[in-house]
């Protein structure tokens, strides 16, 4: 992610994830609405841009 450059996606659980997302500037959905599928998906594009898949 854009706001965290020095976190490799591979090194971060989904509740450190959750954290992360929450922490962004703009967040403001719900985040009892944040479910596993979404983290998974946010993990792998992050993933996808950081290796420039």
């Amino acid at each position: 992610m854009t706001h965290y450059p020095e976190r490799n996606p591979e090194d971060v659980g989904l509740q450190e994830l959750a954290e992360l997302v929450e922490s962004l500037p703009g967040f403001d959905d719900d985040p009892a609405m944040v479910t596993e599928r979404i983290l998974l998906d946010i993990q792998t594009v992050w993933y996808e841009e950081a290796t420039n898949l």
